[in-house]
C-alpha cells in the first residue's frame, strides 16, 4: 500500500521576494532615474529588472540636458597637423548618466576620452580628439550627448563638427566667424534655424556678405549700397530667429578707432536696421564695438526715441560716443523704458534702453 506521503505534491522552490520598486511600472521607474541620474550605476547593481530599466532609459533619446556646454577647439601639433578637439562640460549630477550612455552606445569612445575634474561643485570636463573619429563614432557620441545643449561654442563651421551636433537643440551659441568666407552668413542662419538657437553671441572682425534678400528692402527701400543691403538683411534675418543677440566687433587693422565703422561698412545709418530688428522676434541686443562712433547723434536719437514705442519689453545696449559732448547726461523714463547714456570705460560711453521690468537683468561679463 502506498504511503500517504507518496501522493503529496513536491514542495515549491522558495520564491524570491520582489521589492517594491520592482513592482512599479517601467514608466514610473524611468521618472525616478530621470530625477536621480547621478545614481544610475548604483541602481543597476540592485537587481536585474532595475538594471534592465536603467539601461533602457540610458539608451533612448534623452530630453534632459546632459551636456551643459560643448566647445570645439582647433589647434596644431608639433608637426603642424591640425587637431580638432571637442570639450564637453557636464554637471556632476549628469556625469554618471553620460558615462553609462557612453558604455551602452559607443564603449570604445570611453577609452579615447580624457576626463578632467574641477572640484566637487564644478562640472566635469571631457575632451576627445575628433579629427580621426570615424562616422559611426561621431554618431555614437551624438547619441550620448542627448537632444538638448545649453551652450555651444566654436570658431567656425566645419562639417564634421556640425555633424556631431546635428539635430541637437542649442539654447546659446557662441561663434567667432570670418564673414568674409563664401556663404559663411548663410551657413550661420541655417544652423541657427536647425538648432533652434535662442541666444547668439557673435564675434566678428571683417564682414563681406553676398546675395541680399528682401528683408532690408522692407525697412529702407531707398538704400543703394548693395553691401549695406546684404549686411542689413543678414541682421534682420538673425532677428527673426533669436531673441537675444550679442555682437562683438573687433578692431580692423586698416580702420582708425574713430571711424564710423561697423560690420564691414563705413558711414552708415544703422538706426532703421536696429529698429526693424526689434520689430521681429528679437527683444535683447548688446553691441560691443571697437568703433563707438559708428552711431551719429541723429542715429542715436532715432533709436532712443523710437524703440520704447514699439510695444515690446526691449533691452538695447551699445557702446556709443554720440552723447559725449552733452552737458546734461541722458537719464529718463519713457513708456516704461529707462533711457540712459552710461559711462562704460574712461574713454567709452554707452547708450542703454531697457524696459523697467528687466532692471534686475545683467549682461554677461564674459562677453563685455
Amino acid at each position: 500500500m502506498a504511503t500517504e506521503s507518496a501522493h503529496e505534491p513536491s514542495p515549491a522552490p522558495p520564491s524570491r521576494d520582489i521589492s517594491s520598486i520592482e513592482q512599479l511600472p517601467r514608466e514610473l521607474i524611468a521618472l525616478i532615474v530621470g530625477h536621480a541620474p547621478e545614481a544610475v550605476f548604483e541602481m543597476r547593481l540592485s537587481c536585474r529588472m532595475l538594471k534592465s530599466a536603467v539601461d533602457e532609459y540610458a539608451r533612448r533619446p534623452c530630453d534632459i540636458p546632459i551636456v551643459r556646454r560643448i566647445v570645439f577647439n582647433v589647434s596644431a601639433d608639433d608637426f603642424s597637423k591640425e587637431m580638432k578637439n571637442t570639450w564637453l562640460s557636464i554637471p556632476k549630477s549628469r556625469t554618471a548618466l553620460f558615462e553609462l550612455r557612453l558604455v551602452l552606445h559607443q564603449p570604445a569612445l570611453k577609452l579615447r576620452m580624457q576626463r578632467h575634474l574641477n572640484g566637487p561643485e564644478n562640472p566635469s570636463q571631457y575632451c576627445i580628439e575628433t579629427t580621426s573619429l570615424p562616422e559611426d563614432a561621431i554618431d555614437g557620441l551624438r547619441e550620448c550627448v542627448g537632444t538638448r545643449i545649453r551652450e555651444a561654442s566654436f570658431p567656425d563651421y566645419d562639417e564634421p563638427l556640425c555633424k556631431l551636433i546635428d539635430g541637437i537643440q542649442i539654447e546659446k551659441l557662441k561663434a567667432f566667424i570670418d564673414l568674409r568666407q563664401e556663404a559663411a552668413g548663410e551657413r550661420l542662419l541655417k544652423n541657427l534655424r536647425s538648432h533652434k538657437v535662442n541666444e547668439l553671441y557673435l564675434t566678428v572682425r571683417e564682414v563681406k556678405l553676398a546675395n541680399p534678400g528682401e528683408s532690408a528692402n522692407d525697412i529702407e527701400p531707398y538704400w543703394k549700397d548693395s553691401k549695406a543691403l546684404c549686411t542689413a538683411d543678414f541682421l534682420l534675418d538673425i532677428s527673426t530667429i533669436v531673441r537675444t543677440l550679442f555682437i562683438s566687433q573687433l578692431y580692423v587693422d586698416d580702420k582708425d578707432q574713430y571711424q564710423r565703422h561697423f560690420l564691414g561698412i563705413d558711414d552708415f545709418n544703422w538706426a532703421p536696421v536696429i529698429i526693424g530688428m526689434f520689430e521681429r522676434r528679437l527683444d535683447t541686443m548688446h553691441v560691443r564695438t571697437a568703433y563707438p562712433s559708428y552711431f551719429t547723434l541723429q542715429s542715436a536719437d532715432d533709436i532712443r526715441l523710437k524703440l520704447p514705442l514699439l510695444g515690446r519689453k526691449i533691452w538695447f545696449e551699445t557702446r556709443c560716443n554720440a552723447y559725449d559732448r552733452h552737458e546734461v547726461r541722458l537719464d529718463y523714463v519713457t513708456n516704461d523704458h529707462s533711457v540712459r547714456a552710461l559711462r562704460w570705460t574712461p574713454v567709452t560711453n554707452a547708450l542703454s534702453i531697457k524696459h523697467c521690468s528687466r532692471e534686475s537683468e545683467r549682461h554677461h561679463n564674459e562677453f563685455f
